[in-house]
């Protein structure tokens, strides 16, 4: 093969091949907190059966504080995550890990406040056609305001 041939199909190769880039998600105006018109406890109650009734495990569960949390696997990408646009041949969103908290706050005997907090990071990985992993850059994901606004929505049918 000739020389040249071969060189300007090697220097073609790496530059398709290129790097791992990422767009970063747009951050939204996501309505987080409402106060509702029922005590405590039915709030309490109505946070904890939104996590029952959409398959959100449950990692953290302390009453006492109001505090209610999952992670990782529970809430995805996509629906309720925009972690950006992965770029360059190869590469893709791996890793995610997700943390949602839910704050249940007592306001009076009559009033609660519902705070809904999602937050997520992930990996965009670039691999070869083997599978190995190239190179990665850690990135932040944003929330897409869905979630906050389905279990705001769960809360005002339940009311």
């Amino acid at each position: 093969m000739n020389k040249n041939i071969f060189l300007a199909m090697l220097i073609s190769g790496l530059v398709l091949q290129g790097c791992a880039t990422h767009k970063a998600a747009p951050q939204i105006n996501v309505e987080r907190q409402q106060t509702y018109k029922i005590p405590f406890e039915k709030a309490w109650d109505i946070s904890v059966d939104f996590f029952a009734e959409n398959g959100i495990s449950l990692e953290k569960i302390e009453k006492e504080s109001g505090l209610l949390t999952a992670q990782n696997g529970s809430v995805g990408i996509g629906y309720y995550l925009n972690c950006g646009e992965a770029g360059g041949l190869g590469s893709g969103f791996e890793n995610i890990n997700s943390r949602l908290n839910v704050l249940v706050r007592d306001i009076d005997e009559h009033t609660s406040k519902i705070s809904v907090n999602l937050k997520a990071n992930a990996q965009v990985v670039r691999r070869n056609l083997y599978g190995h992993a190239l190179e990665t850059i850690s990135v932040k994901c944003e929330s897409t305001g869905q979630l906050e606004s389905d279990m705001h929505a769960y809360f005002k049918s339940k009311i």
